[in-house]
């Protein structure tokens, strides 16, 4: 059986953590999607893109050599458009050319993970062939647009079997798509482990921040309730006044940030992409993370949370419920709800043994149980196995 897959650079972290343990089980060639517009995102952290439009080999970006310690060197790909907009000629060429060497490989299963622009609509000619994961069976509220709505819809009439990774919004995703319930698939995120390869790294920009701080990270967009956890953090330090925040990740929405934390000590900003190596240390650092989000799907930062065994109060929306069971790997609360927040913030930091007991279940789930990428690679191999 052979497998291509296929993923952009903005889930790198959950696809590197998932090859790295599929790879060692089946033939897998990655396809890593670069183009201007996502040079930094995730675990990928390009600072220029090269000029060469087309499939290229890894070797083409020093900046990603660091992963070919977790995946084959060998079966890792660069699908790199060089395109400006999504119906741009070099964009085409460059799916094109993805097209062919697609058909070339002999692929048994083409396994993708977001839907393709207008350039990329060519890959569909594959579709009998392909299988997608569907990162957010609907649109969050802060990238619900007419854009991102109608590549969805392309996506999903095109190709006919589909991963879900959350069983919550499984039968919605159904109806609301006319989809067949028995081409639509479960599976379920990991702990993001390639993070594991920085262990060894201290950056000293994190110097002045003693360990044991809250920390929320990721990109700060609307939907993601920062707002709601500052106002929570007033009535945590009431309480608590040594407690910290960390807010770490691009702001993209337009809220006055910096008026905000100005004359708060207890909250730390760092406005600006975080490079994995220096994401590791926040997370080995922190004492619980924070989702306090106004809806959602999944949670690349959960996962990246848990590759450290860090508790998480999450909010009861979309599928953060199955990723952090409450009161078993952290706090579940209503969102919107500053008091809920704070109480359980407070709570956590207050009750050191309850932290541990947390930490241990995470430990004991997501990296020797049920949830471990051992167990989901396999049901993976499964599902291919089942769609040829």
């Amino acid at each position: 059986m052979r497998i291509a897959y296929i993923s952009p650079t903005f889930l790198s972290d959950v696809d590197l953590s998932l090859l790295n343990d599929l790879q060692s089980k089946v033939d897998v060639d990655y396809y890593l999607q670069i183009s201007p517009f996502i040079l930094k995102n995730a675990a990928v952290c390009i600072n220029k893109q090269n000029v060469k439009n087309g499939v290229l080999d890894v070797s083409d970006y020093p900046e990603l050599e660091q992963f070919t310690r977790v995946i084959d060197k060998d079966k890792f790909y660069i699908v790199n458009d060089t395109g400006h907009h999504s119906y741009s000629i070099r964009s085409f060429f460059c799916y094109f050319h993805l097209l062919i060497k697609l058909l070339c490989g002999k692929y048994d299963v083409i396994h993708f993970t977001w839907p393709f622009t207008k350039a990329g609509y060519i890959m569909y000619f594959l579709r009998k062939k392909m299988i997608m994961t569907v990162h957010d069976p609907f649109p969050h509220s802060s990238n619900d647009d007419s854009y991102n709505r109608s590549v969805r819809k392309v996506a999903f009439r095109a190709v006919h079997n589909f991963i879900l990774l959350n069983l919550q919004q499984k039968e919605n995703f159904i109806d609301y798509y006319q989809l067949q319930k028995k081409k639509v698939f479960n599976s379920s995120l990991g702990c993001y482990s390639y993070l594991h390869i920085y262990d060894s790294t201290e950056n000293t920009y994190f110097e002045d921040l003693k360990p044991g701080y809250i920390l929320m990270f990721g990109n700060i967009l609307s939907h993601k309730g920062a707002d709601y956890l500052l106002e929570a953090m007033e009535l945590v330090h009431k309480t608590i006044p040594s407690a910290k925040l960390v807010v770490a990740g691009r702001w993209k929405w337009n809220y006055d940030k910096y008026d905000y934390f100005k004359n708060k000590s207890f909250i730390y900003l760092i406005d600006k992409f975080i490079p994995d190596s220096s994401l590791a240390q926040l997370i080995r650092n922190s004492s619980i993370c924070v989702t306090p989000y106004l809806d959602a799907t999944q949670s690349g930062v959960i996962m990246s949370a848990f590759a450290y065994n860090k508790p998480c109060i999450a909010t009861n929306v979309g599928g953060l419920p199955e990723m952090v069971v409450d009161k078993k790997f952290g706090k579940i609360v209503p969102p919107k709800n500053i008091d809920a927040l704070a109480n359980s913030i407070i709570e956590l930091l207050h009750d050191h043994n309850l932290l541990c007991d947390y930490k241990y279940n995470i430990k004991n789930e997501y990296e020797l149980g049920n949830k471990s990428w051992n167990i989901i690679s396999d049901k993976l191999i499964d599902i291919y196995k089942e769609i040829i």
